[in-house]
């Protein structure tokens, strides 16, 4: 395994601790252990875009514990940004005239017990 590879996911390592702190410890082990070393032989087919996409999903995934080889191995490879999990319809744009907008404005301040100048 190249020596620049194997600093990546060394690299790599550091910063799933720095997320999950202990969990990541606990659940991977030691940089050189038999976790690792497996981490290392499975993503020796993936580019350091796909691993720094992989980094970034977990950040926005915000789940508890890091995931799993496999689950990494996904977000690294899942091209749509991890924030996206379903299409969002489109609202329509509503269109208010002024005085409307005053008459909303003044009743929600007066609601609130805003006192008007």
């Amino acid at each position: 395994m190249p020596e620049k590879y194997l600093e990546a996911i060394t690299i790599l390592w550091s910063q799933l601790v720095e997320l999950y702190g202990n969990k990541a410890e606990i659940k991977y082990g030691e940089v050189g252990g038999t976790v690792f070393d497996s981490w290392c032989n499975k993503l020796q087919g993936l580019q350091s875009e796909d691993i720094i996409r992989g980094l970034n999903a977990c950040i926005v995934r915000e789940q508890e514990w890091p995931p799993e080889l496999q689950e990494f191995i996904r977000l690294c490879i899942d091209t749509k940004p991890a924030f996206f999990h379903k299409e969002y319809k489109k609202l329509p744009i509503l269109k208010a005239d002024k005085d409307s907008c005053r008459a909303a404005r003044n009743n929600a301040l007066s609601a609130a017990g805003v006192i008007q100048a």
